[in-house]
């Protein structure tokens, strides 16, 4: 009787290879994701202390996240603009209609007096943006 020189296998094999591939894709993905969404945090400001209010959980993907620095450089994404260019980054999102309105997230300095914040509000109301929050700490207030 012949011996068989290999063995005979009836199952069902997988092929990991692709899926290893799509969760190596994926943990690149994330990497980079949270490198970008940390930037925008990254210009040392002192926020304001709010007396009241609610901590509202980021509902909204569309959103702009502006910095006004304590020497009044506006920031959007660790980039400094002008007010002209945050008019015409807005401009489009807001003129577009669709499911979720923009949002625009204004940092501020605490020592950073309102004239400089008044241009940007003012922009945002000519194109029709009115969800505007702004980044405080909890606190007492003062």
């Amino acid at each position: 009787m012949k011996i068989p020189s290999q063995a005979r296998s009836y199952g069902v094999q997988f092929n990991l290879t692709p899926m290893i591939d799509i969760v190596f894709l994926l943990i690149i993905f994330f990497l980079v994701a949270s490198h970008l969404s940390g930037s925008e945090n990254q210009e040392a400001i002192q926020l304001a202390k709010a007396a009241g209010g609610t901590f509202n959980a980021p509902e909204s993907p569309r959103r702009i996240v502006v910095t006004v620095t304590a020497q009044g450089q506006l920031l959007i994404g660790g980039q400094l603009v002008t007010i002209a260019d945050f008019a015409t980054q807005i401009r489009p999102a807001g003129n577009e209609k669709s499911d979720q309105e923009l949002e625009i997230r204004l940092r501020a300095d605490k020592r950073v007096p309102y004239e400089l914040v008044e241009p940007l509000l003012v922009e945002c109301a000519k194109v029709g943006i009115s969800r505007i929050k702004f980044n405080v700490v909890p606190g007492d207030g003062r």
